[in-house]
């Protein structure tokens, strides 16, 4: 017995080690259950105090706001949901990002059916120094006859008629901007459409659960509703002038715990429509935002680069221990971080698959290890990567 027992004693190194492996079980139980998990406790409490009916007259009128560059094959998918919205008094506006497609004769076409309708045009000769995509969203803000625009993409489409209503009830004078949710991919089938859908549920997860702690971070013009006066009273994208993707960095300037709210009801989120051969429009994204993250302020950047730290840390720290074990032939260590690590696994599991269920992001269980170790250096790829974005989707 005794003899038994020495197999599973402890030394001093021993203890060292598994001290480690459980500061970084402890931070990634932390992350999990703290923030990842917050958008799902955040959403039945949204649900609970949701009215079944919403009243027209306490609805603001909106001004839906596209920026399309070349992307006429979406616009032709997207634009007949978004014009048909359930919803009072809305426009939207379709800032034709100098391209060369059949743009302007599909918004010609829409305008004899829908007079709610309004295009305007940035030349492709204007000047780039100011950056397409900011300059083409300041023509449109400036166009829009309503004090409250909401952004989205041309390559995203409104899952429910109530759209529009469900992002602008929480407009307010205390919250003027609301934060809503875009997903890619509802059933990835593919490892690259898989791997897409993930980060892009991560990085809901990461910006959602901050703005639900009063500290937001960042969100995104896929899905955003903001009010004309905050955006002139910021002086637009005056101050992120000399960045090319300086939109991202502007939400980053003007979002606080005072001034924004999330909205997680499954009739306000919008999906991407782009297929898998259209990826480039997701990488040229990460890139340009792993580009513009180093200016932003707040913890919201730093905190979850802890976070993916630890993801590596604590599979090193329980290979050191495995090693050590099987050296000393003393496996006391490693049955105890062993244990944990399947702890660890099934919060990590329970966690992301209810948040990918509440964000229509799939569902991950055999990819998701890998997934989960691929996404943080997938960043690092594109973070190192000069910004090539093309021209054709400078809106992006």
């Amino acid at each position: 017995m005794d003899i038994f027992l020495a197999y599973f004693s402890f030394d001093v190194a021993d203890l060292v080690l598994l001290g480690v492996f459980v500061l970084f079980f402890l931070i990634e139980a932390f992350f999990y259950l703290c923030y990842y998990k917050a958008p799902i406790r955040f959403r039945r409490k949204e649900a609970a105090q949701e009215s079944s009916s919403l009243q027209d007259s306490s609805l603001p009128p909106v001004s839906v706001l596209i920026v399309s560059s070349n992307s006429a094959h979406h616009l032709e998918r997207c634009l007949p949901l978004i014009l048909e919205q359930d919803y009072p008094d809305f426009e939207v506006i379709v800032v034709n990002d100098g391209s060369t497609d059949e743009t302007e004769e599909l918004i010609s076409r829409l305008r004899d059916k829908y007079t709610n309708l309004y295009g305007t045009y940035l030349p492709k000769t204007s000047d780039n120094i100011f950056g397409r995509k900011k300059l083409a969203m300041t023509i449109g803000a400036k166009a829009a006859k309503h004090d409250v625009i909401l952004s989205t993409e041309a390559f995203c489409e409104p899952v429910s008629d109530k759209w529009i209503a469900m992002m602008a009830q929480h407009v307010s004078d205390e919250k003027p901007v609301v934060a809503g949710h875009c997903y890619f991919f509802e059933k990835p089938r593919s490892f690259a459409s898989r791997l897409i859908a993930f980060d892009n549920l991560m990085y809901a997860l990461q910006y959602m659960s901050m703005i639900i702690k009063g500290k937001p971070f960042s969100a995104t013009f896929r899905n955003l509703a903001i009010r004309k006066k905050i955006f002139f009273e910021h002086k637009g994208f005056a101050s992120v002038l000399n960045h090319q993707h300086g939109e991202e960095l502007f939400l980053n300037q003007i979002l606080s715990g005072e001034n924004t709210a999330l909205c997680l009801n499954p009739d306000s989120f919008v999906k991407s429509v782009f297929e898998e051969p259209e990826s480039y429009i997701w990488k040229e994204y990460k890139i340009a935002y792993q580009q513009i993250k180093k200016h932003f302020h707040g913890i919201g950047t730093w905190i979850f680069s802890l976070e993916s730290f630890s993801r590596y840390a604590i599979i090193l720290a329980w290979g050191v221990l495995l090693a050590k074990s099987i050296i000393d032939f003393r496996f006391g260590a490693i049955a105890v971080a062993t244990a944990l690590s399947i702890v660890i696994l099934v919060v990590q599991l329970v966690a992301i698959n209810k948040s990918g269920k509440l964000l229509r992001s799939g569902k991950f269980y055999f990819s998701w290890p890998l997934l989960n170790l691929i996404q943080p250096l997938r960043n690092l790829y594109f973070k190192s990567k000069k910004n090539n974005a093309r021209k054709a989707i400078g809106s992006i």
